[in-house]
């Protein structure tokens, strides 16, 4: 009796495991070849032919088919307008694509990356798939990983960094929204050389028009000089960055020395000119009493995509 209860266990287990397994295929419409619950969040990696996709708590992080587009315009507009690149700090970026492209410059010599869940980083560096895509940047030694939240790690920073990557989810829920808060990015003014820059990802300027520009006048009201571009990404939609620093850097100017295969020195000055239906709008700075962005980012998505 005991061996047939265990046993009715056993198969019950086995057996609603492939349930989830083929609701989450039917759910992503794609062949599953990872997939993994962490204590911060559902992390599915898909397969469709040359298509490999990322996604977090059913998010779509990215597409290997375009994802080049999306790194190349987080990285190299700052990169390339920077006169040193030895020290670099990336908060998010747990997938490694943004460190392939950073070590495409031969001076930088070290790199801290702050990804919450190490699962995600350990995915990063295991999954024949995803090195093959990130060239195996976290076995690169130049790399350090630490395993915690960014906002405790930039408060508890005592380094000045040449370059900082912010490369973090959007504000969709109160845990995110502090990390698009004035407070936050004046700790990231703090830990930026003086002749050092910053870029964050900052949404879809389209889809979520005033969470971008919001983003723009918080980083500023931190004291930094802002310079806003946007970039076509076909899985994304039309995607914004901001980069900052304490002085004006020549990012229009700018030539790119590295081999890319979207973002060029002809195509870099149009990113920097936004149509006039992704122009600025009268938006409030984020804080944390005020987190403005997350109100702004949540009704946007309503209005474009429903309650979804």
């Amino acid at each position: 009796s005991l061996i047939v209860s265990i046993l009715i266990i056993i198969s019950f287990q086995l057996f609603s495991g492939k349930i989830i397994d083929m609701a989450d295929a039917a759910a992503y419409g794609e062949d599953i070849v990872y997939s993994k619950t962490t204590r911060f969040q559902k992390i599915v990696m898909t397969r469709w032919r040359d298509d490999l996709r990322l996604y977090l708590n059913g998010n779509i992080q990215f597409s290997s088919y375009d994802e080049y587009r999306y790194h190349e315009a987080l990285i190299h507009p700052l990169f390339s307008s920077l006169h040193r690149r030895e020290r670099v700090l990336v908060l998010g970026g747990g997938d490694g694509l943004a460190l392939r492209e950073i070590f495409k410059y031969d001076d930088v010599r070290s790199v801290d990356l702050v990804d919450l869940d190490p699962a995600v980083v350990q995915l990063a560096k295991t999954n024949p798939h995803l090195k093959r895509l990130n060239k195996s940047s976290f076995h690169d030694r130049r790399v350090t990983y630490h395993a915690m939240d960014a906002w405790l790690f930039m408060r508890e920073n005592t380094k000045k960094y040449d370059a900082v990557v912010v490369d973090l989810p959007d504000p969709s829920n109160e845990n995110l929204m502090k990390l698009y808060s004035r407070q936050f990015y004046q700790l990231i003014a703090r830990g930026i050389s003086a002749d050092g820059g910053v870029v964050i990802q900052s949404t879809s300027p389209y889809f979520n028009r005033r969470s971008f520009w919001s983003v723009v006048k918080t980083v500023k009201a931190a004291g930094l000089r802002v310079t806003p571009l946007h970039a076509h990404v076909p899985s994304f939609g039309e995607w914004g960055y901001v980069l900052a620093a304490h002085f004006n850097l020549p990012f229009k100017a700018t030539t790119i020395a590295v081999p890319t295969r979207y973002v060029t020195t002809g195509l870099l000055p149009s990113l920097f000119h936004f149509p006039k239906d992704i122009g600025p709008v009268d938006v409030a700075v984020s804080t944390i009493d005020q987190p403005v962005i997350m109100k702004y980012y949540q009704e946007d998505n309503r209005k474009y995509f429903g309650d979804k």
